[in-house]
């Protein structure tokens, strides 16, 4: 086409078709066949509406906001998850790490040679080789720069994988995602389709047909739930480490500071008197309400609830420690000698 003397040399069209939207989920359904149920939730993110074992809520009890179709949370099933896994002969040989792997005496470099995945095969946990390991870590994010929109993701790793790669991002599987404008108050209701699954996995397990023809029973068992200190204080519904009993392990009791400013602990060279597991299904007058978590078959007590170490270390913990124990004539008051 010419204009003006001026030739412009227009392009062919391109052979590259965006797919429709029907097109899309079908391609994703074959590569990723994992269904995801669909729950409606608070349009602030204050919980999710399960309608299972509990009245028909019209309203958000906490906010009071009006229930809507159209704010919804999916939730990944775990066991399409195992059982993709176990299904094809790549993948499943990578779940068979754990139980080719050699433990060394006294050495630990893996969460196998732990105590606690050790007790859970004393009673009788793990008992195939197909016996899948998983852990859960929950953490909160904001996707975009300014506002105040947030949400919560639920993540799920397998241990069972090499630990070379079981953080790749082809083995790291997202169960759900929150979202509102403001934190879930009740964070065990997300929870809750999810912990009653493992649990069904733990006790009872799937069966699945394999690509080459086999026959395999496997029971998935959780080891860990871990996330930063606001989250794992949701997780086991503790009343947070600034409060009267602020430990989450023990029932050491607080002590208000100077002019009732922040809440002290004072240590002792041995742990306080521990909590035992029916103070987290069932809560106690020491800062302790009932968790959903605590209810899993496999859960072991206060140190199920891990702690993100990456969390720690980001938040510049080291340093702070380091402050600790250098003395600072910026940093501290020193008493006056009269």
């Amino acid at each position: 086409m010419c204009l003006n003397s001026t030739c412009f040399n227009v392009a062919p069209e391109s052979s590259v078709r965006i797919p429709s939207p029907y097109t899309t989920p079908q391609v994703l359904r074959k590569a990723l066949p994992a269904r995801f149920h669909r729950y409606q939730s608070c349009p602030k993110g204050c919980r999710m509406y399960t309608d299972d074992g509990e009245p028909l809520l019209y309203r958000c009890s906490d906010c009071g906001k009006p229930r809507k179709s159209s704010s919804y949370v999916s939730v990944a099933s775990v066991s399409d998850i195992i059982a993709g896994k176990l299904y094809n002969p790549l993948t499943r040989n990578q779940l068979l790490y754990s139980s080719r792997r050699q433990q060394v005496p006294g050495v630990i470099t893996d969460i196998f040679d732990g105590a606690v995945y050790k007790d859970m095969v004393n009673k009788g946990y793990f008992t195939s080789r197909y016996d899948v390991a998983v852990g859960l870590s929950v953490d909160g994010f904001s996707p975009f720069n300014a506002g105040t929109f947030q949400c919560n993701l639920v993540n799920m790793i397998i241990y069972n994988i090499d630990p070379l790669e079981r953080k790749k991002k082809h083995n790291l599987h997202q169960l759900l995602i929150t979202h509102g404008t403001t934190k879930p108050k009740a964070l065990d209701s997300y929870l809750s389709p999810i912990i009653r699954e493992l649990d069904h996995l733990s006790r009872v397990g799937i069966r699945v047909t394999t690509a080459d023809g086999q026959l395999i029973l496997a029971k998935v068992h959780v080891l860990t739930f871990t996330g930063d200190i606001p989250a794992v204080a949701q997780l086991c519904n503790h009343s947070g480490h600034q409060s009267r009993y602020g430990c989450r392990l023990c029932h050491v009791k607080g002590v208000n500071g100077p002019n009732n400013h922040g809440m002290y602990f004072l240590g002792r060279a041995t742990m306080n008197d521990p909590r035992l597991l029916d103070e987290y299904k069932y809560g106690s007058q020491f800062g302790m309400k009932p968790s959903a978590v605590a209810h899993l078959n496999t859960f072991s007590g206060g140190h199920f609830f891990g702690m993100d170490e990456m969390h720690m270390i980001g938040y510049g913990l080291g340093k702070m420690l380091m402050k600790m124990f250098q003395l600072s004539l910026t940093s501290f008051v020193l008493p006056r000698i009269i």
